[in-house]
């Protein structure tokens, strides 16, 4: 007999010697653990599931709603610099002056908040060149509008706004929309890594709790078997033994309860005999 299968032969032996409760437990526990298995692996699933859609609401979508944000305000301070224009001494240029200064201090801000949610690579980039764009529109309001706005001038404002400030602006709004687009790549891509790895631990779920079933109800069948195989080999030793024939030996070499009861089977067949 080879060294595997004495192995062997001491594994069932081991096992068959064990108690029917034992027996009866070990496909209970490991359904049990199955399910504890099973469970975790559903509940790192929600976990990360949970992270994922924190992660895109913080690096994402929250980028997306300041960049709109900041899109608004960008509009919002070339409509100033036309109220100015529009109100010219009256009453109300102070506050539309105190309006666009304003403006400006949200346009930054807002650039400073959307750079906190974690911008990189090439955004990053393009949020530099968005401030450095602004500095440039601001100073040519300053050099180019102002006088056009002192004056009056409409048809004049409107010139130079078509040929100076316009292109500015819309080199700002440009690279507002990349940036958005980028950042949309980037929901949609976390979106489905997020699928991919539902996909995955529903797989391994699945699997873990295919195998785990049948391995406890191999081990229960396993435990069936063999005490129902035991209790027949008794039960014939004992209709042998109610009949009167002492020659029939149970043959169970076990040393659980029914293998116990055999033995003492035994020993009763021997005295009688």
């Amino acid at each position: 007999m080879t060294t595997t299968s004495v192995t062997a032969h001491s594994a069932r032996r081991w096992w068959t010697d064990r108690g029917i409760r034992t027996k009866v437990l070990v496909p209970a526990v490991l359904a049990a653990v199955v399910a504890l298995v099973v469970g975790l692996v559903g509940l790192n699933s929600l976990s990360s599931s949970a992270a994922t859609s924190q992660s895109i609401y913080a690096n994402n979508l929250k980028a997306i709603k300041v960049l709109g944000q900041i899109s608004v305000t960008r509009k919002s301070i070339s409509l100033s610099i036309r109220d100015i224009l529009l109100v010219g001494n009256g009453p109300d240029r102070q506050a539309t002056l105190d309006e666009y200064a304003e403006l400006q201090d949200t346009f930054r801000a807002q650039l400073d908040e959307y750079e906190a949610t974690g911008v990189t690579g090439a955004n990053a980039q393009r949020l530099d060149a968005i401030r450095e764009q602004f500095d440039q529109y601001l100073a040519a309001i300053d050099e180019k509008a102002t006088p056009f706005v002192r004056s009056g001038d409409m048809a004049g404002w409107l010139t130079m706004n078509n040929a100076d400030l316009s292109p500015i602006a819309e080199g700002i709004s440009s690279l507002l929309g990349e940036i958005a687009d980028d950042e949309d790549a980037q929901a949609a891509d976390a979106a489905a890594d997020a699928q991919s790895s539902y996909e995955a631990q529903r797989r391994l779920a699945i699997i873990l709790l295919a195998v785990g079933l049948l391995a406890a109800v191999g081990f229960a069948l396993l435990v069936a078997r063999g005490v129902t195989a035991s209790i027949n080999k008794l039960q014939v030793a004992l209709r042998a033994l109610a009949g009167g024939d002492l020659t029939v030996d149970a043959g169970v070499s076990s040393r659980d309860e029914v293998g116990r009861m055999a033995a003492d089977l035994e020993t009763a067949r021997e005295s009688l005999h």
